[in-house]
């Protein structure tokens, strides 16, 4: 499952992160928003996607 939030809306919830990025395509960058998140991961540590438009590196693992 996936969560994302754009300018001036509560988060909407999404089956897939196609559909949450289609939600977020056409919004501006303001702050944080728009962002992607997935909600079923744990811990939460490195559940965004998306934070302000653009698209999170993945963490690498320290050695």
């Amino acid at each position: 499952m996936f969560e994302a939030a754009k300018n001036r809306f509560y988060p909407e919830v999404f089956s897939t992160e196609e559909a949450a990025r289609h939600y977020i395509g056409d919004a501006k960058a303001d702050d944080v928003r728009p962002w992607i998140r997935r909600t079923d991961v744990k811990p939460m540590i490195d559940s965004f996607i998306v934070v302000a438009g653009k698209d999170v590196p993945r963490r690498v693992p320290r050695p």
